[in-house]
């Protein structure tokens, strides 16, 4: 049940999930429990032994049923969760018909008669800081085009500081701890003028699917990134693929 999300400076983010059972649904109602509230960071380019990270820990269960996916100022928003009366079932004995709901009453009013059941569903959003917020000062984009052609090469003006690369992820949907698309591009720095930087669009659909993606601009900082507020730049859809019907 945990989710991953790819974050602008190449680094992973993990959230979400619990430290026993199994998921729900045909695996069985109320047999995860114990969530993990902290968030842990993989940084595929640091030295062997030390690419993991422990950060901050949230402060609402993320179990069956949740979500998480990146916005454009650089945080993560967690959200979701389904089966939040978990410790019901060591609270209130099991129930033949649903363990998870345990022999309480859910919806009971304050004072009435009777236990009441925790609410299963989750309601409440989280938004998750990564470290690259509390760095410094941020750069901003001020000019990027809107949609862009694959293997282009296209102009993005910054400021706040010398950047040292660029990045593209992919706005995406996330269900079930799977985020449908989700993809990272490094684009390269081809140059840069008085006006601002030369850059690689994605090379080719196969890499980098059509439709909406953030652009982001690395400033450099004590070895890490810190990232802009993303921009949105589209690729183009490309021509439907011909079907062909065969009747037998």
């Amino acid at each position: 049940m945990p989710d991953s999300i790819l974050l602008p400076d190449g680094k992973v983010l993990y959230v979400n999930g619990a430290g026993y059972g199994f998921a729900g649904g045909a695996a069985g109602w109320g047999t995860a429990y114990n969530p993990r509230y902290q968030a842990d960071i993989f940084n595929p380019s640091g030295p062997v032994g030390s690419r993991f990270s422990t950060l901050a820990s949230a402060s609402v269960d993320r179990i069956y049923h949740s979500t998480a996916m990146l916005i454009q100022d650089g945080r993560v928003v967690t959200a979701g969760s389904e089966e939040q009366n978990w410790n019901d079932i060591n609270r209130f004995g099991p129930s033949r018909a649903d363990p998870s709901f345990a022999n309480c009453t859910i919806g009971l009013a304050a004072g009435a008669p009777g236990n009441r059941c925790t609410d299963p569903f989750e309601y409440r959003m989280e938004a998750f800081a990564p470290p690259y917020l509390f760095k410094g000062n941020r750069p901003v984009i001020v000019s990027a085009p809107t949609s862009l052609t694959y293997n282009s090469t296209f102009l993005v003006g910054v400021t706040g500081g010398v950047i040292q690369s660029f990045s593209f992820i992919r706005y995406t949907t996330v269900t079930h701890s799977t985020n449908a698309d989700q993809r990272f591009w490094e684009s390269p720095i081809i140059g840069r003028n008085d006006t601002g930087y030369l850059v690689r669009a994605p090379t080719n659909p196969n890499v980098a699917a059509p439709g909406n993606w953030m652009l982001f601009a690395q400033l450099p900082f004590a070895g890490s990134h810190i990232p802009n507020v993303a921009v949105q730049s589209s690729l183009p859809t490309q021509n439907p693929s011909i079907v062909f019907v065969i009747h037998l």
